[in-house]
């Protein structure tokens, strides 16, 4: 009689056991079995990739706008592909002395690593199919899953990109090298070090390539571990995307200021740079150019690394796995109480627009979907303002600044009806009135984006030293403002698209894809732009020839902003009233 499963075994303590008790259960029950029930069992490692290709073939089927973003990803993939295969093949010719190969091969492969380390920190609201949650139930540990589960994760557009640069990456280095023989360079390659290098050129790049799709794994599988709310969590990772844009955008301001600054920078590069090709990210590439320069010790370090990198993230992969089963078994939760706050504002009246505006600023503050969107606005607004005054004659980014930041306070909620998801069900069925439901979300918007408008069309003319710009810039952004807001809302009423789940990011896969997505986006540009090209018009010939003329456009920007936020409001309004049952079965497929 086969021993029985302990499942009450607590997640923390006893979870390796846990799963050991389920593989000997299972080897002991086939075990049992007929030889020829034994051979019809099929191999995980067969059944796995498999099932993880028709998945991936299935999630296209008739999902255009998932097809149309494929294309997308397949288009910049394959021209970065090229264009990496013909900057490298142009390094063919530098003369190996100079180092410039060996670095650029050194910098690729550790850029490859880093970028797969990075992946799920990026990954918003991804529904892993290959999470431990999903194995849970079938009585199967780490044992037998993760190296099906590791071969099916191959099974990925960027998986692939990223190997066809490796093949590239090999052969071109294998031409490298023995050019290098054959010219006899014994001054940049040593000729034992060189034939040693191309025997281990493959297998270092396969443990390259198990190090990008290892490391992910285990990152993924130890953050199922993480018992904080899923809404904390995409909390994390949008705090982490301001992160990254701050630096990228510090970074664009840093190199176009020029000075001391830059040169430290410089500096710093070279040693962070030799450090981390003394860690797993850097060392499986920078094998085979040490092998080649001959620096034996160091090749033999950095393969020892790379080799105990890799046993220590199955180890942790594999205790991570094991505890995320166990926990989707004890369904544990991971929501704590929350504090309830009136649903009206005290600032706001207690009728339908306020409850619609209050709903939607608890939304703003709750969901990552809106809260990061309300993040990245200023941090625009401050990079392109800070360019303005960084870079010189170069006051045009400062007042394209106002109109962004006024602009994108419109297209912000252009797919309400979409990221309503089942409440729009509740909507109907009470007979909301549509015009405070709709009026509602721009209130709440407006009080949370217009001081940052006013704020921008305030500083960029004091930053330009131009405050008598301030009477142009002001009235001008609230037409932008209102326009866009106009606009937007014909666009949430006539293009409403599936979003993704609440609490997930704007990005997440989950949602409606990005052929609805750019349909919207151009919708949104063109009708806001549009109506007002007579007062940039009005604003253009009074800057540059009838002084006096770009107040009066600013004015008239005004007047078309509210103009076209009325007509807006009314066809929007008048759609919802009869259509709006319709539109919600455009966007209900993340509601069951």
């Amino acid at each position: 009689m086969a021993e029985p499963v302990n499942d009450k075994a607590p997640a923390g303590v006893g979870t390796e056991v846990f799963f050991e008790n389920l593989d000997r259960e299972y080897s002991q029950n086939t075990g049992s079995t007929s030889g020829a029930t034994a051979e019809k069992t099929p191999s995980l490692m067969r059944v796995l990739p498999k099932l993880q290709w028709t998945l991936l073939k299935r999630s296209f089927h008739k999902n255009w706008a998932k097809i149309i973003g494929l294309g997308f990803a397949l288009l910049y993939g394959v021209a970065a592909l090229v264009f990496f295969t013909v900057v490298l093949s142009g390094m063919l010719f530098v003369p190996a002395e100079s180092g410039v190969f060996a670095l650029v091969i050194r910098v690729t492969g550790l850029a490859a690593v880093v970028a797969w380390t990075l992946l799920p920190l990026f990954m918003f609201g991804v529904d892993d199919t290959l999470s431990p949650a999903r194995f849970a139930q079938f009585g199967r540990g780490p044992k037998d899953l993760l190296k099906p589960i590791l071969v099916g994760s191959l099974i990925s557009v960027g998986f692939i990109f990223t190997a066809l640069a490796a093949l590239v990456t090999v052969v071109l280095e294998a031409i490298w090298l023995i050019g290098a023989l054959v010219s006899n360079n014994g001054a940049a390659i040593s000729t034992p070090g060189a034939i040693i290098a191309l025997i281990a050129l493959v297998p270092m790049t396969v443990l390259g390539l198990l190090l990008c799709v290892l490391i992910p794994r285990a990152i993924f599988a130890w953050m199922s571990t993480v018992r904080i709310a899923k809404r904390k969590k995409e909390r994390l990772q949008a705090l982490l995307l301001i992160g990254v844009l701050v630096a990228v955008y510090g970074a664009n301001l840093l190199l176009n200021s020029g000075g001391g600054i830059v040169e430290g920078l410089a500096r710093l590069a070279g040693p962070v740079y030799d450090f981390l090709l003394w860690t797993p990210f850097g060392a499986p590439f920078a094998v085979p150019m040490d092998l080649a320069e001959g620096l034996w010790v160091a090749a033999a370090i950095r393969l020892v690394l790379t080799v105990v990198a890799i046993w220590l993230l199955w180890q942790w992969w594999g205790l991570s796995f094991a505890e995320g089963q166990l926990q989707a078994l004890k369904g544990a939760s991971q929501e704590q109480d929350a504090k309830v706050t009136p649903l009206v504002p005290g600032f706001l009246r207690s009728n339908a627009l306020g409850a619609s505006a209050g709903r939607s600023l608890k939304y703003w503050r709750r969901d990552t979907r809106y809260s990061t969107a309300l993040l990245i606005a200023p941090i625009l607004a401050v990079f392109m303002l800070a360019m303005s005054v960084v870079v010189d004659d170069n006051a045009f980014m400062a007042y394209f600044a106002v109109a962004l930041v006024a602009w994108l306070t419109g297209i912000t909620i252009s797919n309400e009806i979409g990221f309503d998801g089942p409440s729009s069900w509740v909507n109907i069925v009470a007979g909301i009135d549509n015009r405070a439901n709709l009026l509602g979300r721009y209130v709440a918007l407006g009080i949370l984006m217009l001081p940052l408008v006013v704020i921008v069309a305030i500083v960029a003319p004091i930053l330009q030293s131009q405050p008598q710009y301030i009477a142009l810039t002001l009235p001008t952004a609230l037409g932008f403002v209102a326009s866009s807001w106009g606009i937007s809302m014909l666009t949430t009423a006539f293009l409403p698209m599936p979003a993704p789940k609440p609490g997930t990011m704007k990005n997440s896969r989950n949602g409606g894809g990005s052929g609805q997505m750019w349909i919207t986006f151009l919708a949104t540009f063109v009708g806001t732009w549009l109506p007002l090209t007579p007062s940039i018009i009005c604003i253009v010939v009074g800057l540059k020839l009838v002084p006096g003329l770009e107040y009066a456009g600013a004015v008239l920007a005004l007047v078309i902003g509210g103009v076209t936020l009325y007509l807006g409001q009314r066809f929007a309004v008048k759609h919802l009233d009869s259509h709006y049952a319709d539109e919600f079965q455009k966007v209900r497929a993340f509601a069951g």
